[in-house]
């Protein structure tokens, strides 16, 4: 058998007092034992001392403000073959470990098998947290892949000889899967540190908590911080951020201060503005109701969808299309059924999917407002429920769940079959979750894919108003 030396890690459980001081601390390496740091930052000293001290990393350090989570379909496939190869691997043969197929490769054979004996490690732990089953763990091992594939080369620039081990930071909400991840590169040599400006409670178990350190500020705040722009602005001082960023976003244009202000109030002003009841009612024209047949053209199910753009891109729920052979869509004032075959993308573990018609129409927005949404809000659910065309009824977000490691809105506004793929709307009229199931059990607790899962999917499918009043494709 090949004898291959694999990397061992001692997690140093030092606290770090400091953002800034992360890029000084350095673990001993020596005969391929390396010292690392796992931490997580809690709080604030202040805004600008927070948003200065990473600055002062973005040149050594690779940050990261999520992990994305949205996977191509054909991806899907590929990392769905390499995880089957894994599975039926015997982990004692250590040469067809080393053969094994992998979305990234390290030249030096030690860190090779350090990776793949961290995958199956990982994948490990995963399974035994609360006997999660083959399926759910099947799906977090591709999307593991995926994120090694994704984010591997930007993290390890020398892969040739192990030496030179990286610094990562991670800005994202601490999940489960998402902190894996993380321990996955502390088991390959890297130091982590995880940023949260505002404290809340982590639903990872405590045994995992344990192998990273913690440090609390006194001071807590929602801060958020694009990464794109403190690259820009570390390197171009041209580039202002300026007040406007608070109430808009991602607003960065080069504007006297007295216009600025009046931009802010006008966006302050678009954003809290409600529309009655009536008026959001009228935005049932752009949800449609979908009926699904097969291939002899026999009804199988009916379910909702909402026209995301003027191109006759329709969003739905994968559940909804899936065995179909093709699909009539039924507009509301508007005798024609439009029939289709063409399914432009989907992603089956968030249970979206977006269909085509050769038919413009006018669309709902996408929320992408500051503000977060919060227990006890007004929402509209529009879809057809049991096949009622377009049904319109209120009720309010009563929590968020995560559900089979998916982000959903928990909502009361009634839904029946029928309703899946329909919209969820803020008394706004943006589109802020795709209604997606209800449980038959009890009474009005109904579920929806939030939109920022939504957003990760459809991007370069939405189009948004730019500063100067023309269009772009986000």
């Amino acid at each position: 058998m090949k004898q291959i030396q694999k990397l061992e890690v001692r997690i140093n459980p030092i606290a770090l007092t400091s953002i800034l001081s992360f890029k000084n601390i350095s673990g001993r390496f020596f005969n391929y034992k390396k010292d690392v740091y796992f931490f997580r930052y809690i709080g604030i000293k202040s805004e600008k001392t927070y948003v200065e001290e990473i600055m002062g990393l973005l040149s050594e350090v690779f940050i990261e403000k999520s992990l994305d989570n949205f996977i191509a379909s054909n991806l899907v496939e590929k990392y769905s073959v390499i995880y089957e190869e894994w599975k039926n691997l015997s982990y004692h043969n250590i040469e067809k470990l080393i053969d094994l197929k992998f979305p990234f490769k390290f030249q030096d054979n030690c860190w090779e098998y350090t990776a793949k004996e961290a995958y199956r490690k990982i994948i490990e732990i995963y399974f035994n947290i609360k006997n999660q089953n083959e399926s759910i763990t099947k799906n977090f091992g591709i999307k593991l892949l995926y994120w090694i594939e994704k984010y591997f080369p930007k993290i390890f620039k020398n892969t040739e000889e192990i030496k030179n081990f990286s610094k990562v930071i991670y800005m994202g909400e601490l999940k489960l899967q998402e902190y894996l991840f993380l321990y996955m590169l502390v088991l390959l040599g890297c130091d982590i540190v995880c940023l949260d400006s505002e404290k809340k409670k982590i639903n990872i178990p405590e045994n995992l908590l344990k192998l990273s350190s913690s440090y609390e500020e006194a001071n807590s705040k929602k801060i958020d911080i694009s990464i794109e722009d403190l690259l820009l602005k570390n390197t171009k001082n041209q580039v202002k951020i300026n007040q406007a960023e608070e109430s808009s976003n991602m607003i960065k244009v080069n504007l006297k201060r007295n216009e600025s202000k009046e931009i802010i109030e006008q966006i302050k002003e678009n954003e809290t503005k409600e529309v009655s009841y009536e008026k959001l009612a009228t935005l049932a024209s752009s949800v449609v109701m979908i009926s699904v047949f097969n291939r002899k053209k026999e009804c199988i199910k009916t379910g909702s969808g909402v026209i995301i753009n003027d191109k006759g891109n329709i969003l739905t729920n994968f559940h909804v299309i899936s065995n179909g052979y093709y699909f009539g869509v039924q507009l509301e004032n508007d005798d024609k059924i439009y029939f289709t075959n063409e399914i432009v993308k989907y992603h089956d573990l968030n249970d979206l999917a977006i269909i085509k018609i050769e038919k413009a129409h006018k669309y709902i927005k996408l929320y992408q407002d500051t503000r977060e949404l919060v227990r006890g809000q007004k929402v509209i659910a529009i879809g057809s429920p049991l096949g009622l065309f377009n049904s319109v009824s209120d009720g309010i977000i009563s929590g968020f769940r995560m559900i089979d490691d998916l982000y959903m809105i928990q909502f009361t506004a009634p839904i029946s079959h029928g309703s899946s793929g329909g919209a969820l709307l803020d008394l706004n009229g943006k589109l802020i979750g795709i209604i997606t199931a209800g449980f038959d059990k009890g009474q009005n607790i109904n579920l929806a894919v939030e939109h920022k899962t939504i957003l990760s999917f459809i991007k370069g499918f939405i189009i948004e108003k730019n500063n100067e009043g023309g269009r772009k494709w986000q």
